[in-house]
């Protein structure tokens, strides 16, 4: 004999699984025709207007995009990039540190930021969450990574190696984002092309 009930919230949950299935598709669908919408409308004012090329290269190449706003935008309004919701992190095996200030011994103002006295391989962690937008070279701070935060001030985290991550990675408050080459760490906060007090940030 059968178990009807049984039967019922099978078939109730298989139909749920379809609807979600289809939602999911159904919003990468919508992504993919308004990229290509986005696409189109650029292509379109570039060959009605000329100048609109200039003025996208000076937009793109010389001003300060905020890559966390439109970040935030997108996940507000088109979801997440991903078509299902994962997990990507294991709650478990998620590293925990205490406060990045707590570790600073000694801080001295340094070029357009700050130098700090940190231990040897000390790791460093994002102050807050954002938007990785420069990995390389600067004079003066050996390799830097900047991660545009999302209250978007660009911090550079100063001659720091062995990073994992990629230009464009989001990072959380907290990710691992290198060590130290020796025992030295620059930081340089930036907004709009100007240079901020680190003090106001080092409280």
């Amino acid at each position: 004999m059968y178990d009807s009930k049984l039967i019922r919230k099978k078939l109730e949950k298989q139909r749920k699984n379809n609807n979600s299935l289809k939602i999911h598709i159904m919003k990468v669908v919508n992504r993919a025709l308004f990229a290509t919408f986005l696409v189109l409308l650029t292509l379109t004012f570039i060959k009605i207007r000329p100048q609109f090329k200039t003025d996208l290269k000076k937009f793109v190449y010389q001003d300060n995009i905020s890559f966390s706003k439109i970040n935030e935008w997108y996940d507000k309004y088109l979801g997440g990039v991903l078509p299902f919701d994962l997990k990507i992190k294991d709650d478990n095996t998620q590293l925990v540190f205490n406060d990045t200030k707590d570790a600073f011994k000694k801080q001295e103002a340094y070029k357009d930021g700050v130098k700090i006295d940190v231990d040897k391989g000390y790791l460093v962690t994002a102050m807050n969450s954002g938007i990785i937008v420069y990995i390389g070279e600067k004079e003066g701070y050996s390799k830097v990574i900047i991660v545009q935060q999302v209250d978007g001030i660009d911090l550079w985290y100063g001659n720091v190696t062995n990073t994992n991550h990629k230009l464009y990675d989001y990072v959380e408050k907290g990710d691992v984002l290198g060590e130290v080459v020796d025992d030295k760490l620059y930081l340089v906060y930036q907004s709009k092309g100007e240079f901020l007090d680190y003090k106001e940030y080092l409280k």
